[in-house]
């Protein structure tokens, strides 16, 4: 009966331990897949930095196109306005009537 009883309890213990590592497994792949799916809802399309080429108006300031085409994306105003004057090689902030200006902007991609 001891053989019998040490048989039983091994089985039992094995049948737990399968049942134990089964639960897990279907726990781990359910939060996996539900971590999965929320991935894509919150997050915010792709932004991408495009450039543009616009002509300075009379009576236009480097501001004025700046709040044209400014967004957070690039941190703060003053920045977006450098950088303009950076791939323009401007050496002041001063622009004329009729310059083209390479102007840099940020919007989700775009497919043909």
């Amino acid at each position: 009966m001891n053989k019998a009883y040490k048989s039983n309890h091994i089985l039992k213990r094995n049948i737990s331990c399968l049942l134990f590592t089964l639960a897990l497994v279907i726990i781990l792949a359910f939060t996996f897949f539900k971590i999965a799916s929320k991935a894509g809802e919150d997050s915010e399309p792709a932004k991408y930095k495009y450039f543009t080429q616009v002509v300075v108006q009379y009576g236009e300031s480097l501001s004025d196109i700046a709040d044209r085409y400014y967004s957070e994306d690039f941190n703060n105003k003053n920045n977006y306005i450098q950088e303009i004057r950076n791939l323009n090689s401007l050496y002041s902030s001063e622009v004329t009537a009729g310059t083209y200006l390479i102007i840099p902007y940020f919007d989700c991609l775009r497919l043909p």
